[in-house]
Order: structure tokens, then sequence, then C-alpha cells
């Protein structure tokens, strides 16, 4: 599912290359300015403000492995930040999508998906698809498969009594990257049967966890 990014996130890289071939001549502050012109997420351009010429091809090349094998070193700086930001900005896409997204037309979805990543690059046609040809749980799934066969991250389900606000999926997300000191894109689902608040499974365990009473609090009201 996301072959098509990583593919095209090569591809705006080498453009930055091409179109600046002193790139590797200029100090931080000179390729972020340079940087300023291409239409990359900032995790990117903070990895390539800093790379050196050699590991940025064997990084590359790592990337390009990648799509055949789903095999890659876990220390490769590029890939990491490519998922940093699949797992912050993307998912807060996801999240963001209202309800019926999938009950709508394609055209309707292509629509709301434009709405939410606003940006004409490679890398954002390459979501837009996604989101498009894909469910909220197959999405996710992928992402978490991907995070936790690659730098091991947590497989996330939460379950709430209705469907949460994206404000309270991000603050969750948050506590869950913290407690567990990595990345993570939790699956927000719908269990009308449960009582007393929310759920949360990390690898299959449930977690009782203190910072949950909140949240769970105001669920129990909205019902």
């Amino acid at each position: 599912m996301y072959n098509n990014f990583f593919i095209a996130l090569i591809v705006e890289i080498l453009e930055v290359l091409k179109k600046d071939k002193n790139f590797f001549d200029l100090d931080k502050t000179a390729r972020l300015k340079s940087l300023e012109n291409f239409k990359l997420p900032n995790t990117i351009k903070e990895v390539l403000s800093e790379a050196q010429s050699l590991e940025l091809i064997k990084e590359i090349q790592s990337l390009i492995e990648f799509n055949k094998s789903k095999k890659v070193n876990s220390e490769n700086k590029l890939f990491t930040a490519a998922l940093t930001y699949l797992s912050d900005k993307f998912v807060t896409n996801i999240y963001s999508l209202p309800d019926n997204f999938h009950y709508l037309e394609y055209d309707q979805q292509l629509i709301v998906a434009k709405k939410l990543i606003k940006s004409e690059s490679r890398l954002a046609q390459t979501l837009i698809e996604v989101v498009a040809n894909h469910s909220y749980q197959e999405i996710l799934n992928e992402l978490q498969n991907l995070l936790n066969k690659t730098i091991n991250a947590p497989i996330v389900l939460i379950q709430s009594p209705i469907s949460l606000s994206t404000e309270h999926k991000i603050e969750i997300k948050s506590k869950i990257t913290e407690q567990n000191k990595t990345i993570c894109a939790p699956v927000f689902q719908i269990n009308k049967k449960l009582i007393g608040g929310m759920r949360v499974f990390v690898n299959g365990e449930v977690t009782d966890n203190s910072w949950l009473k909140k949240i769970n609090l105001i669920t129990t009201l909205k019902k």
C-alpha cells in the first residue's frame, strides 16, 4: 500500500540533488534554505540537511530494496523520518476523516482527501490515493504492521463506546507513544457494548492506564 509513497520520496530526493548539484557542499542552514523550494515533509528535510553524500546514497538504495524485500536497516535515518511523517501528520489526517467517509462515492472521497492533504506533490498524491482506495482499517493496519516489523512499534487497538474526536485520538496516541518510547499508529474502533469507558490493547494485551480516566469520563458523559 505504501510502496508508491516510498518511490515518490526517492524521486523527490533525486530531484533535489539534480537541481542543486552542490547540495552536499552547503552547510545545514543553506541546505534548509534550498529545500524550501521542494514539497517534502519537514522530517525528511531535517535528514537531508545533515546527511553525507555516501550515507544518503546507501539509505536511498536501502529504500529501493525495501520496496522489493520489505526489509530495511532500522538505523536508516531517511526511512525512520518517512515513518515518523506517516505516523504523525498522515495518521492525523486519517483520524480527521468524517465517520461516513468510506460510504461516499469515490469522487467525493477524493475531494475530502484533497482537502485534508493540502499539497500537489508526488508524495501527497500517493497518500490521497491510499485514502481514497482503502478503508480506514486497512490504512492503519498496514501502517501498524509496517512500523512493527521495521522498528518494533507496538500494535495498538483502542475501543470506545462512541466515536472519539480527532483531538482525543491524538491525545491518546501521544500518551501511548510516550509510554512505549516509539512512534505508533493506533486503530480506533467503536464497541457499543463497552461499559465504563475505553479499552486499550497493546500487542494484544489490555492495558490499565490512569491517564485514561479523564477521557473515559468525557466519553461516558457523551453517551
